[in-house]
């Protein structure tokens, strides 16, 4: 199972994981072939998957800020290492 930081998944997620339990459900209970009514329930399974891609889109954004602010860290941290060397290299100045 996946841990979510605070032991909670997001709430995107529940509502999606409740979407797909109704769906599948209403599916069950549907013994003879409705299509209007498959295409209203798709339509709604549709609608939850869009909050579930805004949620992976904004933990990629949040990813890639945690490593591009990483990377400041540890860069400022070897410049810092060099300067204290007394290196005398500049930032740039061997890439």
């Amino acid at each position: 199972m996946t841990e979510y930081p605070g032991g909670l998944p997001p709430r995107e997620v529940v509502v999606f994981q409740l979407s797909l339990l109704e769906l599948y459900e209403s599916l069950l209970d549907a013994c003879e072939w409705d299509e209007a009514k498959l295409n209203a329930v798709l339509k709604s399974f549709m609608a939850s998957v869009l909050g579930l891609m805004r949620l992976q889109q904004s933990l990629g954004e949040h990813v890639r800020t945690t490593q591009k602010e990483w990377i400041r860290e540890y860069r400022a941290h070897l410049e810092q290492w060099l300067a204290e060397q007394g290196d005398g290299m500049s930032r740039g100045g061997d890439r």
